[in-house]
């Protein structure tokens, strides 16, 4: 396994831009959330927390490629990746 094959790891994180909406000429109206938006939002947050937080199978071949001395990382690449996600 090759964590970064050939690619450079590289986040780049951008504040969300504000839309500008032109006022309109119509009534103000108010959005509000209907009930059943609140019970999908809330289903999708219990089914959500029922998950495990690690995915059991990736963490064991992983592991398994370590023993075998199968994984390989470029540590110059981890390096600029983490230099370009903190020096900015």
């Amino acid at each position: 396994m090759n964590i970064f094959p050939g690619k450079v790891l590289s986040v780049i994180i951008t504040p969300p831009v504000a839309k500008k909406v032109a006022p309109t000429a119509t009534a103000e109206t108010k959005v509000t959330p209907s009930a059943s938006a609140g019970g999908q939002i809330s289903q999708a947050q219990q089914a959500l927390r029922q998950l495990p937080e690690t995915d059991s199978a990736q963490v064991a071949a992983v592991k398994a490629e370590l023993k075998a001395g199968q994984l390989t990382t470029d540590a110059d690449a981890i390096a600029r990746a983490i230099l370009d996600y903190f020096v900015r």
